[in-house]
Formats: structure tokens, sequence, C-alpha cells
């Protein structure tokens, strides 16, 4: 349910430029004034800068995600024995065929049961996951009902982009039935290549609030050089307007970076996650 969401989600940014300060001198072990760095100094040195408290959250946030992605895998895979061993995938097949004779129609109208059934086998643990555990690391200060809202808006982007894709791909099977492998490899990295086209344009603006910028001071630019103008946007990664902690549909996410050994330098940051924004500035081309 949140796998087209998880492709779709803008990293965190400062929230103006004022806000920017210049970065530390590495420290000593990373700095390469020997004329060679040692990746495993240089790493510790980079860690060592870090409060022991925030370093142990940050690892029991990532180890804890190693283990919720054996889950999840477990969780799906009972999912699909489910809707098979109990006859749900041969009811929603005969369904589809009784409501139309055309094929491509069957294979679209099979898709649509197949991922709301999934999307709501699956809900307990999208909830744990992408909503209780995220406010319990503070990644997130997303209300139950702005991040439900947000699950529904990747359900039907599920429902209509992996439709058309499946159409595609069964047609190629029926007529292909002995190269098919082959041909649906070229179709699926056609549908990749064209997810990654309309991506910025079309579904980042369905979660994101994108809105020409007032004033250079409250974005971070990227100013791309089109030989005719320039163009700025500020990308608020709430839907709504105005203060994240008030909207209903608002959002602050941060990601630790750096890993080594399985560990990560950093957890979320210390600022408080209800008055910090994400906006950038994007020049269109």
């Amino acid at each position: 349910m949140t796998s087209l969401l998880l492709t779709l989600m803008l990293a965190s940014a400062p929230a103006s430029l004022a806000d920017l300060v210049p970065p530390s001198p590495p420290p000593a072990a990373a700095s390469g004034a020997s004329g060679s760095i040692d990746p495993e100094a240089a790493t510790r040195a980079y860690l060592d800068l870090l409060p022991a408290d925030q370093r142990a959250k940050s690892d029991a946030y990532f180890e804890g995600g190693y283990w919720l992605t054996l889950w999840s895998f477990l969780w799906g895979a009972g999912v699909f024995l489910l809707l098979l061993q109990t006859g749900a995938s041969a009811r929603m097949r005969d369904f589809a065929e009784r409501v139309t004779r055309v094929r491509a129609l069957q294979t679209a109208l099979y898709w649509t049961q197949f991922v709301v059934a999934v999307g709501v086998l699956s809900f307990p643990l999208s909830v744990y996951q992408d909503y209780l555990r995220e406010h319990s690391y503070g990644l997130s200060n997303l209300t139950f009902g702005g991040w439900f809202v947000e699950q529904l808006k990747g359900l039907a982007l599920s429902i209509v982009l992996g439709g058309l894709a499946m159409m595609v791909l069964y047609a190629v099977v029926r007529r292909l039935p002995r190269t098919w492998w082959l041909w649906s490899a070229a179709v699926a990295v056609a549908f990749a290549a064209f997810a990654a086209l309309i991506t910025p344009i079309f579904i980042v603006p369905i979660f994101n609030s994108p809105k020409m910028s007032a004033s250079a001071s409250c974005t971070r630019t990227i100013e791309l050089k089109t030989g005719v103008t320039t163009k700025k946007y500020a990308v608020n990664s709430s839907a709504a307007s105005g203060n994240p902690a008030t909207s209903p549909t608002s959002r602050t996410r941060h990601r630790p970076s750096i890993r080594t050994r399985g560990r990560s330098n950093s957890h979320a940051t210390t600022a408080n996650p209800a008055t910090i924004k994400i906006p950038i500035s994007i020049n269109p081309l």
C-alpha cells in the first residue's frame, strides 16, 4: 500500500538560507592532511562527534528497520497465500470475467480488487511501520487523518498506474507466450522511465504543495539556467499551507545519512519537528 509512496517522498531541506550554517572542519582522521584517508577511522571520527543517546537511537531505528524488512516480507507472503488458498483471488478473477469480456479490462479490474484487498489486509502493519513507529522516533508530525489521506492517495495511484502497467504486461504475455519474459522486461524498463518522467510534474504535487517563491530568503535555491528565464518554486511537504504543526496533512521527516557497519551517524535533527517546514526551490526546464 505504501510502496509507491516510498518513491515520492521529498528529502528534508533547511527552512531558510539564514539557517544554513557553514560546515565544521572535518575531524583530523577525515581531513586527508596526511595524504590519505582511512575510511574506517574517518567514519568513526565523525560518529564520535555525536552524542551517545542520538547514536543509540539511530542504531535502534535502523536495526529495527532490518527486522521490519523481514516482517514485511512474511506479512506480504502471508497475505498472498491467504488470497490464493481461500479462493479469494479466483473469485476476483471470476468477477472480472463476468463484468467484461475485454481481456485488458479484466486485468485492470482484477488488479483493482487485488490492490484494495492487499491494502486492507496490510493496514495494521502499515499503521505501525509508517505512522506509529515514525512518530515514536520523532520522524513525522503528520496527524493520523493526514497520514490516512496520503495512504488513500497512494492506493489510488497504485490502482491507476499499476493497472495500466498490468494491462500492458499481460497483453505481452498473451501475445508472446514463448518470449514474454524478454519483452515484459523491456516493458517494465519503459514504465520505470515513464514513472521517473512524470513523478516530479504530476505525482509530487499530489502529496506536496509547490508554489512560486515570493522571496529567495525563504527557500533553498537550485538554479537551472534555461537561456530564457529562471523561475523559483518553493515546495512545502505539507499539502496545505500554514504551520505544519497545525495543518491536518503536514509532515516533517528526517532521515539519518552516513552509515557504517550497520550503524548510522545520526538520528533525527534535534530541532522540534512541529516547527520545521521543508521548502526547496527548483527551476523548471
